[in-house]
């Protein structure tokens, strides 16, 4: 969480958001239930929700800054 936004692959972050929800329904479909299989694709989705967020507060943040720059020459 401390490292630099700049390093999060934005393809990647999409591929396992997409992933993990795959498997978090097919954990919570099979029979008998898979909660562990649950449990660690809930982590990870929420992981990967938070590096995606953090990617486009990142993104953002850069353009108001290239915006502002721009203005003042």
């Amino acid at each position: 969480m401390k490292k630099d936004p700049e390093l999060i692959s934005g393809k990647m972050t999409f591929a396992l958001c997409i992933y993990s929800a795959l498997f978090m329904r097919f954990a919570w479909k099979v029979q008998p239930r898979n909660f562990l299989l649950l449990a660690c694709h809930i982590t990870n989705e929420a992981a990967q929700i938070t590096q995606g967020a953090r990617l486009i507060n990142h993104g953002l943040q850069k353009g108001k800054l290239s915006k502002e720059s721009a203005s003042l020459k």
